[in-house]
C-alpha cells in the first residue's frame, strides 16, 4: 500500500477502518 502523507483526515480514517476490516477478515 502506498503511505500519501498530504491526505485529508477523512481519506486517512476511512484507511484505518478498510485496514481494520481486513484484519478482522483473517481472524
Amino acid at each position: 500500500m502506498k503511505i500519501i502523507v498530504a491526505e485529508p483526515e477523512e481519506e486517512m480514517e476511512r484507511k484505518e477502518l478498510v485496514e481494520i476490516l481486513q484484519n478482522k477478515q483473517y481472524f
